[in-house]
């Protein structure tokens, strides 16, 4: 039957001798090797002395694969890669023996080693653009200290941090426990500023704040005035108000009225006032 396998004799050479002796040099010999028939792609392997098998060695389009039948460079692995000595040895010749890194090889663009003594620094800056919805980039710090701190040192006056954009939040600060803070502005000289916010006049804000508001100095402003929603058209329509300083919490409103012949007069107020 074409379909059986056949025990085939096999005349070994003496490179055969020598792979399965362990090594060890002998003597060539005529030997009668049994093997089931080739597999595809697959490197042979003596199961022992006599017997050739398929290996866990793939060959494909000349690359090699261990643990997968589908290499898809000149070697790729399915499982770990384990180095008892030497290391890797990489294309510009250094040699890691060790997941440590003593030190980062890089250009102009930053400077330091890479060390707790020595940190990595940008020389030039850095940009990084999201490539999906994810964030970009995430700092945590869980041990109380700063996750980022940026200082401008110019004696001309810079930006810390800028953010930038066109639809979204360029920066947001978010606390999630009692007490916490999301944002925080100091400023420890004269003159300055905690936190400065600036909107183009009739087109943004510079501040706007949805919540409570607590101010714990004195107020300074140059006018002032709210703006609630109207009592008779709150979807569509708004009333603004200016303040009047006095020390009893009430509104005033003032303008001439004629009495008539027996000294009465009657006040027309606006729809919205009893509402």
């Amino acid at each position: 039957m074409n379909h059986l396998l056949k025990a085939v004799p096999v005349l070994l050479l003496a490179v055969s001798a020598f792979a399965q002796s362990g090594g060890d040099a002998v003597t060539p010999t005529n030997m009668t090797v049994t093997t089931p028939g080739g597999v595809a792609n697959y490197i042979s392997l003596f199961s022992n002395k006599n017997t050739i098998v398929k290996s866990g060695i793939v060959q494909k389009s000349g690359n090699v694969g261990i643990g997968t039948t589908t290499p898809s460079s000149p070697l790729t692995v399915n499982g770990t890669i384990q180095s008892l000595s030497g290391g890797f040895k990489f294309p510009d010749g250094s040699v890691q023996s060790s997941a440590g890194l003593a030190s980062v090889s890089h250009d102009y663009t930053m400077a330091g080693l890479g060390t707790s003594a020595s940190p990595l620094t940008l020389a030039n800056p850095l940009s990084i653009t999201a490539t999906s919805s994810e964030t970009p980039l995430q700092v945590s710090n869980p041990n109380g200290g700063y996750a980022i701190y940026a200082s401008d040192d110019s004696s001309v006056g810079g930006f810390g941090i800028t953010g930038f954009t066109n639809v979204g939040t360029a920066i947001q600060g978010i606390g999630n426990s009692n007490n916490s803070i999301g944002v925080i502005g100091v400023d420890g000289s004269a003159g300055g500023f905690g936190i400065f916010g600036y909107g183009i006049s009739g087109y943004s804000w510079a501040g706007w704040f949805q919540g409570d508001v607590n101010v714990t100095g004195n107020l300074s402003k140059s006018g002032g005035s709210f703006k609630i929603d109207d009592p008779v058209d709150p979807a569509n329509k708004y009333l603004y108000h200016s303040f009047v300083e006095s020390p009893d919490m009430k509104d005033m409103y003032d303008g001439t009225a004629t009495t008539d012949a027996t000294g009465n007069v009657t006040i027309q107020l606006p729809k919205w006032f009893q509402a």
